[in-house]
């Protein structure tokens, strides 16, 4: 039971929600059932992708960690190293799997979401514009992977602009979360809490008044601690991934499914739920 734990802790269990909301997300805007079961099939390939990915992750971080993190499951020698590289291959090899459901535009884009989520781990200073835009790039392409499971083919607006929205949104993420331990932040860290609103209101180019008001509520929640004296960009972080979730639900009120509204908005729970069952804190 412990080395399940450990192994959970490892691939950041609760945030795996957030790959599978993405997918439902994609699908809702595609027009198509979010909740079929070739959607839900792709959806829980999304989140072992994306523990692949961590694990991966953890694994080639290891010897930085044993002094940047210390406390994470591989550094403090809860699990053996070679059993995350197992564990990695294993989870990205399911999840790869589920790109059967979909036609040869689903294989492509599930293809390359692999092709990143690989480039990131093994990329030498990940904190620069280039893992940022990597980064952004997974999460958009999982949500073509929901896309994708519709016949229509795909086009600017609303697919181009979701899936774009989606980049920029982890890009500029990821971005504010490169001032974590910076004691000065000049421009670049302003410039970026000024854009990072605005993938939230992508959701209402669908013409959808409750996903413009939901999203300049987001907006705004998620970059308050930035503003305040010497900036707080890891709670900007925290609230931002934590809200991954409610951001791809806004899609689903966008397109008026809202069982999938719902049942995304209900992760939120569940995710804080297992955070704390595992004891799971930040990254």
């Amino acid at each position: 039971m412990r080395d399940l734990v450990v192994a959970l802790r490892l691939i950041r269990l609760p945030n795996t929600l957030t790959a599978a909301a993405d997918v439902l997300a994609g699908a809702a805007i595609a027009g198509i059932d979010p909740l079929q079961r070739d959607v839900l099939v792709c959806a829980s390939g999304s989140a072992l992708l994306y523990a692949g990915g961590i694990a991966l992750n953890d694994r080639i971080d290891l010897e930085k960690d044993r002094n940047s993190a210390p406390d994470r499951v591989l550094p403090r020698g809860d699990l053996a190293a070679r059993t995350a590289s197992w564990l990695a291959l294993l989870l990205m090899a399911g999840g790869a799997a589920t790109m059967v459901v979909g036609d040869p535009r689903h294989i492509a884009i599930t293809g390359g979401l692999v092709a990143a989520i690989v480039l990131y781990d093994v990329m030498p200073e990940r904190r620069k514009w280039i893992g940022c835009a990597v980064m952004g790039a997974c999460r958009a392409l999982n949500l073509l992977r929901g896309m994708t499971l519709a016949a229509s083919p795909l086009a600017l607006q609303p697919h181009g602009a979701a899936a774009t929205a989606h980049f920029a949104l982890i890009l500029l993420v990821t971005a504010v979360s490169t001032f974590e331990g910076v004691r000065r932040r000049g421009a670049a860290f302003r410039v970026a809490l000024l854009l990072l609103p605005l993938p939230y209101l992508v959701p209402a180019l669908l013409c959808s008044w409750w996903a413009l008001f939901g999203g300049v509520l987001l907006g705004a929640w998620v970059t308050t601690p930035g503003w305040v004296r010497d900036g707080r960009p890891v709670e900007v972080v925290k609230r931002a991934i934590f809200t991954l979730v409610v951001f791809d639900a806004l899609y689903a009120i966008a397109t008026e499914n809202w069982v999938t509204a719902a049942v995304l908005l209900g992760f939120l729970p569940v995710i804080q739920l297992l955070a704390k069952l595992l004891d799971q804190r930040g990254s």
